[in-house]
């Protein structure tokens, strides 16, 4: 059985590759700017990239995992865009290694997502 393009790329060459017609580097600035169309083509590349690699990465009873991790990878990408100077694409991939090694570590106490607003305001 042959291996698959896309299987053979390197993550950091996944990620690199088809930014449409710009730079990488000059998206981040604008979306640092505030440019609501450069956040959206930065967004839209990063988390197909990051679900290729979570995909292949999180098999089997850890699949369902997958789109968690992303949205985890992501929400820190865009949290912290400010502090980004360079390499935006690297950045994401080390968030993502980052959450799907705590799910590695322990399925069961992955937590995804923050938990309620009830539950952290007093009576």
């Amino acid at each position: 059985m042959k291996a698959s393009a896309a299987s053979s790329q390197t993550p950091s060459n996944s990620i690199r590759g088809a930014w449409s017609n710009q730079d990488p580097d000059k998206l981040l600035e604008e979306a640092r700017n505030g440019n609501a169309q450069a956040r959206e083509e930065l967004f839209t590349h990063l988390s197909r990239s990051l679900r290729n690699i979570a995909a292949a990465r999180l098999r089997g009873g850890l699949a369902r995992y997958i789109d968690d991790s992303v949205q985890d990878a992501l929400v820190t990408v865009f949290r912290r865009l400010d502090d980004v100077e360079t390499n935006i694409g690297g950045y994401a991939y080390r968030c993502l290694l980052h959450t799907i090694s705590h799910i590695y570590r322990d399925p069961r106490t992955f937590v995804p997502e923050p938990p309620p607003m009830t539950a952290l305001t007093r009576a």
